[in-house]
């Protein structure tokens, strides 16, 4: 039988791999392979702060659902907002944040979205909808 590991350990351990694996869910789609995504996407990491989808608030992303026959759509970034991470004051608020896309035109249900922007470039997100379907929001935690 395993036992779980002391929360220090997994402390250790995510702080460590942390931005590794959350940047590679936003690497770019067309790398040529998984250790170049994630190489290039360790590299990136502070592309991905709550900032820099701050200065694209009201531009359009363009999503399609990775797992579903659904429609490609263009959406609007309406909200990014901060999300508190555990007792940690400093800097969280780039570290730490939801997006909201809204403005579809038919309901969009929770799925794993390629999504595509301008000046962000491309990345892979779960996206979960609001109840009436038109909004889709993301959750970003990063780990210095």
């Amino acid at each position: 039988m395993n036992k779980p590991s002391p929360p220090r350990l997994r402390r250790r351990f995510l702080s460590g791999t942390g931005a590794l694996c959350a940047g590679a869910m936003v690497g770019n789609l067309s790398a040529a392979g998984p250790a170049d995504s994630f190489a290039r996407a360790a590299a990136e990491n502070n592309k991905w702060g709550a900032a820099r989808f701050r200065a694209c608030l009201g531009s359009r992303f363009d999503v399609v659902a990775l797992g579903r026959g659904q429609p490609a759509a263009s959406l609007t970034l309406a909200h990014v907002s901060p999300q508190s991470v555990g007792s940690a004051s400093q800097d969280t608020d780039d570290l730490a944040f939801t997006i909201d896309l809204a403005g579809a035109s038919t309901p969009l249900q929770q799925d794993t979205y390629a999504v595509t922007h301008p000046e962000l470039g491309e990345f892979v997100a779960l996206l979960v909808p609001s109840a009436d379907g038109r909004t889709l929001t993301g959750v970003f935690h990063r780990y210095r």
